[in-house]
Formats: structure tokens, sequence, C-alpha cells
């Protein structure tokens, strides 16, 4: 996909530089010292993250998921209900989360991923400081069908001290976020290019997975909805909104920006993972955004020799002549 923001658009862009400036302050908590096998890009949110606004535009069943409400679930009920509706991470991986639950044994370690270090997502830091109580009920009943043997949220988000179980704040650099190299800053666990954490009987799941889990076992309707961000780049403003998979993504862009007359819009896994919307575009399990944002160009592509040198220095690890590619192409249709 796309990359939304570039240092030129920083440069220029007012808003965005204060909301980098408030992301700083706000994440300024320091757990982790720098090391050697540490992400060290510090990618600061290009939306303000201390202003997060929650918009619901249709009547979504609410589910109000108090104690002893999960009596009679089991494991077999929730994988028939994680393959019913064809459940996937809420990360927007695409990754199906039937399969996951299948390979974890009791004594499991459940690693909740809450970082959310993409620049221009605010999803999770919304439900982190809105819904951990509903988060915590879910917790329960993975737990009671799992029978985990640990249980840590990891998160970039001031913690919440009432939340009763273990949490790890991490620091905001790129891409903590990423399942190995989390599993690894985390847990110490090394994982190789061909393996998952569940070989090794670790189960890690995005912080809406878990929510949703829980939701569905109340009311199924509910696996059809996910939480995403919607932003206005050019103001650095960040709306957090539940819609339902397979809604076009012009209605949910009307709803938000009815009069908008200046700037592209874009949608997908996230400010680094974007692309222009297509006609008749519909919501997916891998959308996570939808963006308005100025037009993306790369004025140094002339520059580029192929030489593969940036993949040294890539905080993700990737080849960036194959990003370079796949950009070229994109830009091209």
């Amino acid at each position: 996909g796309l990359v939304l923001v570039n240092k030129k658009i920083e440069k220029k862009n007012v808003a965005i530089k204060n909301a980098q400036k408030k992301a700083k302050i706000y994440y300024k908590e320091k757990i982790f010292s720098c090391k050697k096998d540490e992400p060290t890009a510090k990618i600061r949110k290009i939306v303000d993250i201390t202003d997060i606004e929650f918009r619901e535009y249709e009547s979504i069943p609410s589910v109000h998921m108090e104690k002893n409400k999960f009596a009679g679930a089991n494991r077999e009920t929730l994988l028939q209900l994680c393959e019913k509706h064809k459940l996937t991470g809420r990360s927007g991986n695409g990754f199906l989360v039937e399969r996951k639950l299948q390979n974890i044994r009791a004594g499991a370690i459940l690693l909740i991923n809450a970082v959310e270090c993409d620049p221009g997502l605010a999803h999770d830091a919304w439900i982190y400081r809105n819904r951990l109580k509903d988060v915590e009920e879910s917790i329960k009943l993975l737990d009671a069908i799992c029978g985990f043997g640990r249980i840590i949220l990891a998160t970039k988000e001031p913690l919440n001290k009432e939340f009763p179980y273990e949490q790890v704040k991490v620091n905001d650099r790129f891409p903590f976020g990423y399942e190995k190299i989390l599993t690894k800053k985390i847990l110490g666990v090394d994982l190789a290019d061909e393996e998952y954490p569940s070989d090794k009987n670790i189960l890690v799941m995005n912080l809406q997975t878990i929510l949703v889990l829980g939701e569905i076992v109340h009311n199924e309707v509910l696996a059809d909805y996910k939480y995403i961000t919607v932003s206005d780049l050019t103001n650095a403003k960040a709306f957090v909104t539940r819609v339902k998979i397979g809604e076009p993504v012009c209605d949910v862009i009307a709803r938000f920006f009815p009069n908008k007359t200046e700037g592209e819009i874009y949608c997908g896994g996230g400010a680094f993972f974007a692309h222009p919307v297509r006609n008749g575009e519909v919501v997916v399990d891998t959308t996570s955004a939808i963006f308005i944002s100025e037009k993306v160009g790369y004025s140094n592509e002339k520059r580029c020799i192929g030489c593969g040198a940036c993949t040294y220095v890539c905080a993700a690890g990737k080849d960036t002549r194959e990003v370079v590619r796949c950009l070229k192409q994109e830009l091209l249709h």
C-alpha cells in the first residue's frame, strides 16, 4: 500500500506537526531503554491522539458484558461462532481467528496487542480508554475456555491501574505492533520467519479482536462490525466509528465529510498501508482506516538507484526494493 505521510508533508502541515508534539508528550513515559534488538524508529502519530472523537451512525445492538454472562460458553461453541462468521483478526491482517484458537493448548500465554503503532490509527487507543471493562470480561471468557498460564496486555497508553491483568507499556516506536517483534520484546521469544507464535503456545491477539470475541457470544450480529479510524489528515483530526463490513466506503466518507471538496480519499490498513478509494469499494476485514489526505507523490523516486541499502536501516526489516516496486505499481494504476 501507499504511505500517506513523509517528511515533506510533515514539515508543511502545521496540524500534523502539532499532533506529533502532543503524541511525544502523551507517550513520554519510558519503560524500556532502546537496545540493539529493539525498533528505533520514532514515528509519531499524524492524528491528534489526545482528542479522539467517537461517532456512532446507526443503531448497533448494545452489549453489557457483565460478570457470569458467559455461562455455557465453551471452546466448541466459540470456534463454531468464529467459523460461521469467518471472523478475522481486527488488526486488519485478515488471519482467521478460528485457526489461531485451534492451535492453542492449555497453559498458553495470551499476549494482547494494543500497541497500534501505525501513525494514522486511533481506534485501539479509544477502545483502551473507553471499553477496557468489556475487554476484561472478554478475557475472562477466553481464560475460562482456554486456561491460559499467563495473560499480558501490551500498550503505549498510560496504564489503567484498575485493569486486573498484567500490563506492559512499550515505547512509542515503530514497528512495536508487529507480532513477532512484540513477542520477542515482551516474552523474549525469537520466532523464525516460518514460525508463528502459536507454534510456541503463544496466542497474540489484537485488542479489538479480544473485545469482539466476547461481544459475539452475546450477540452474533456484532461479528459483522468493526471499529475503524476515519481521519482528515489535512487537519490531523481523528474520528473513531463502528462500521459494518460490506458497507460502501463512499457512504462512510459521506457521513464524516459531506462537504469536503479538497484532498484525495484513501483507505486501507493505516497511513502506511493505504490506497486510493476505488469505485464501488466496500469496507472489508482488512480495512482499518479511511483518510482524506493531500495527493501522494514521491519527488525523490528518480534518485533511487535500486541498491537496496535502505533495507539495512528499515525499522520493519523489509526489502525496500520490493516496497518501491509495489509503490510504483500502485501509483501507475
